[in-house]
């Protein structure tokens, strides 16, 4: 379709240039035609007024010369206009009209493209004729086989393996069940917290996420992870060899989309000069375990942890 458009639009083209040209032509010799005419008046104009000037004041014999001599002149010069128009007429007039009619008849057939389309269509149509015995293929497909399958699967047909689902990891930090998902959040907060990883922290905590450090009582209280690690923590501290472990669910851990853990806590800080070493029991060893963490999903349908307690073995949980 858009082959048989260029091919019209190129014709259009070639008419309009040809009707132009015909056109101009056609004025030009029309003009020519005017102004030979208007020159061949204003001469003979002059020339009376010339003769006129002439004759006037004078004796009647110097008169009569004068008047046989122009009358001579303009005899001679009726006769060259009267060759020049005879010429003009014969020649240049007959052929700027023919033009100006061509003009027209050319423009006309093809302002109506309708029979080119019609021509240049014809072959697309027979050779969509030529392709409808494939359709007699549809119904031998197999009952079984969905719409969707291609030619090539129909050569090759390996629709078990085409229907497996494949795992998808949408989610930051997934595992194969929920889990496994929360222990790889609560490990990630370690690797944040080793590399002041902002983006870590930003993927694992809600915007909202609240945090506790019971060290101190009453205890110190942080709202959104920007506000612990990118102006808390990672400003004022340094750590390494930070690791969580047993990570074991507390209360009923998982229901719903709401998780409830507890783990132990390790390695090294410095808010100094020097390096220093800290250990928390996880729930093993002590009462309720030294790190709580409440996890829920997103509107996306991904576990993120919404609490983070530290420091906190003293504090009945959940």
């Amino acid at each position: 379709m858009n082959n048989n458009s260029t091919v019209i639009e190129i014709i259009n083209q070639i008419r309009e240039i040809l009707v132009a040209l015909i056109g101009m032509i056609g004025t030009i010799i029309v003009a020519v035609i005017y102004v030979r005419s208007a020159r061949d008046i204003q001469y003979l104009k002059s020339r009376t007024e010339y003769i006129t000037q002439l004759i006037k004041d004078k004796p009647p014999e110097e008169k009569e010369k004068a008047l046989q001599k122009e009358l001579k002149a303009l005899n001679v010069k009726k006769q060259k206009v009267s060759r020049k128009k005879k010429k003009t007429v014969t020649f240049l007039l007959p052929p700027s009209i023919f033009l100006l009619i061509l003009g027209f008849i050319i423009s006309k057939p093809f302002s109506r493209s309708g029979w080119i389309m019609a021509w240049i269509s014809k072959p697309t149509i027979t050779l969509t004729t030529t392709l409808t015995p494939t359709l007699t293929l549809t119904p031998t497909l197999p009952p079984t086989f969905t719409p969707t399958l291609t030619s090539s699967s129909l050569l090759t047909p390996t629709p078990m393996v085409s229907l497996t689902p494949t795992p998808t990891m949408s989610c930051p930090y997934q595992g194969i069940d929920d889990y496994q998902t929360i222990v790889n959040l609560i490990q990630a907060e370690a690797l944040a917290s080793n590399t002041e990883d902002l983006s870590i922290v930003q993927k694992i905590f809600s915007p909202n996420a609240v945090f506790h450090d019971y060290s101190s009582v009453p205890s110190t209280i942080w709202i959104g992870p920007i506000a612990r690690y990118k102006d808390d923590l990672f400003l004022n501290t340094d750590l390494r060899k930070v690791e969580h472990f047993d990570i074991l669910p507390a209360g009923k851990g998982i229901v719903g989309d709401r998780a409830t853990y507890t783990s132990g806590s390790s390695g090294q800080y410095k808010d100094g000069a020097y390096w220093k070493a800290f250990s928390n029991g996880s729930s093993k060893t002590t009462a309720y375990g030294s790190d709580h963490w409440i996890l829920g999903k997103n509107n996306l349908g991904c576990w993120v942890i919404i609490e983070f307690a530290f420091n906190a073995s003293h504090i009945q949980f959940p």
